[in-house]
């Protein structure tokens, strides 16, 4: 990359700070609004596949056919998700800020003072989201009602009784994160969710919490409880508990071996073609990749219940804030380096222990998510050993425990950032970790609330949705794919260069690419395996 380029790019991404709950505001509303749109394209696949099936000749039953109608779901599905992301490109200058200043002011009005004013893109993207879901809600509405009133027993097959939305809210953490990496270089992207350089927050510091809270949540350990609940499965587990605790730790061991290498890898790879750095994140050779392979290094040493997992992530944490408030807090958020390597990497070796303790938090969150999806299949009369660990929807009742507990969360972090400072990503302290769990609650809360609202309506079931569950399965390969083509993209063009409905557009064709390429290669190492046990 040319050096003044390079320079440009730094200088775009470096000196952020402050920002108010506002800024952080995509991160609990879009998913939500993502999970609805993605819904609404879904049943309108299934719709089209019924009407295309009657229509057509008695070929519709071929392979060929279901393949394309497999396409054609996959990609109405992944294109209806750019509408809710391209609310991301709205600059802080945009004619829609004035547009929603009434808003923004009576959002001011009811909450307190520490949300902020609101006059920023994130009430902008909020007020977009509610509307979005204002008109998105009944036409889901109706496609429902339209689908459970045709006959034929094939379609009402695809109308899944399990819960999707903690599958589709991991996999839209993963396009969240993956979108906001590119899109930070484009000017069209409002600062307010660039990474802060010290104090405050934003999407983007929301972010990155949590995608590790997201990990702990789904850990082994967190679905531990979904384990041996019932006689049949304990013979099963007692007979096979040395077998499965092996691949266990082989899968663990090649799971630290890729990120090793992604860790490496793109250190050399941004030295070797002169690549942007924001230091401030994480040091001159530390990234995020070294960060997970540290944390999924010592979740294979936690303890076995979640209950203590959690105990453990509390005390890393309080440990942490104490050496915070005791020199090192202040020790990391200077700008001067020395030559040793401690020293050259500071904010990613001393922040590590606290994102380990996030990751604890989220398993003991996982555990109790999990423990709750449990108890209401056994109410149900579910049988245990066939329903494996799929997820299950919550009552009224404990969605509305869970709205007040993430109200209390809010509410709390005014308290905790007057009391431990404001929140910080570079620092990792309370305030930040706080913020990163109500943002992860409130955001997988509405989204269980969308999905209850729509059972509530008479909906019989919610659809498959292929790309999520990909993507879910497959985030840290998504993930990479990602970023290669961030570096790719960088590298090619002159991000200040472009206006906003170019960045649109390559914004949109960036998403396609990564989940595409994810696929491909994904389904050719598969492929090479499978011809390989032929052999």
């Amino acid at each position: 990359m040319d050096s003044s380029l390079k320079a440009q790019h730094e200088a775009f991404v470096q000196g952020l700070e402050g920002g108010t709950v506002s800024s952080i505001l995509p991160s609990v509303i879009l998913p939500s609004c993502m999970y609805t749109v993605a819904l609404s394209a879904a049943l309108f696949s299934n719709l089209c596949r019924h009407y295309l099936s009657s229509s057509a000749s008695s070929s519709t039953s071929s392979a060929s056919f279901k393949r394309s109608m497999s396409l054609m779901q996959s990609s109405v599905e992944l294109l209806s998700q750019l509408l809710p992301l391209s609310f991301l490109l709205l600059p802080d200058s945009h004619p829609l800020q004035s547009r929603f200043n009434q808003f923004s002011s009576t959002l001011y009005d009811v909450f307190p003072s520490w949300v902020g004013s609101f006059n920023e893109a994130g009430s902008v993207v909020f007020s977009l989201s509610i509307l979005l879901l204002a008109l998105i809600l009944p036409l889901l509405f109706i496609l429902l009602h339209l689908l459970s009133s045709l006959s034929s027993s094939s379609l009402h097959s695809e109308l899944s009784t399990r819960s999707h939305s903690l599958t589709f809210f991991n996999a839209t953490t993963i396009l969240l994160t993956s979108y906001c990496i590119l899109a930070v270089d484009f000017p069209a992207f409002s600062r307010s969710y660039a990474k802060r350089e010290t104090y405050g927050f934003s999407l983007m510091d929301v972010g990155v919490g949590v995608f590790v809270l997201k990990s702990g949540f789904l850990s082994p350990c967190a679905r531990s409880v979904l384990q041996n609940t019932s006689e049949t499965t304990k013979k099963i587990e007692k007979g096979r508990g040395r077998d499965s605790t092996q691949r266990v730790n082989w899968r663990n061991v090649w799971t630290l071996l890729a990120l090793a290498v992604l860790a490496v890898g793109r250190l050399l790879t941004v030295k070797a073609v002169n690549y942007q750095e924001h230091v401030a994140e994480y040091g001159v050779h530390w990234n995020f990749f070294c960060t997970l392979f540290f944390i999924r290094l010592v979740g294979m040493f936690l303890p076995r219940t979640p209950a203590m997992v959690g105990a453990t992530g509390v005390i890393i944490l309080a440990s942490h804030e104490w050496f915070l408030s005791h020199g090192l807090g202040e020790y990391m958020a200077t700008q001067e380096r020395g030559n040793s390597f401690v020293e050259m990497n500071k904010e990613g070796i001393f922040s590590v222990l606290a994102y380990c303790a996030i990751y604890c938090l989220g398993c003991l969150g996982g555990s109790v998510f999990f423990q709750a999806t449990q108890q209401i299949l056994k109410s149900k009369g579910v049988d245990l050993d066939r329903s494996g660990c799929r997820e299950a929807k919550m009552s009224l009742s404990a969605l509305l425990v869970w709205v007040m507990v993430n109200i209390v969360g809010w509410t709390v972090l005014e308290f905790l950032s007057q009391a431990f400072g404001s929140p910080s990503r570079r620092l990792v302290n309370i305030p930040y970790v706080n913020a990163v769990v109500v943002s992860f609650s409130s955001a997988l809360c509405l989204c269980a609330l969308v999905e209850r609202f729509l059972l509530s309506v008479g909906a019989r079931g919610m659809p498959s949705l292929p790309v999520a569950e990909f993507i879910s399965a497959n985030s840290l390969y998504v993930f990479l794919c990602a970023n290669l083509l961030t570096g790719a993209t960088n590298l090619s063009i002159n991000t200040f260069a472009m206006s906003w409905l170019a960045t649109l557009g390559i914004m949109s064709t960036y998403i396609c690419a990564a989940v595409g390429l994810s696929y491909v290669s994904h389904s050719l190492i598969l492929l090479l395996f499978k011809l390989n046990e032929s052999q």
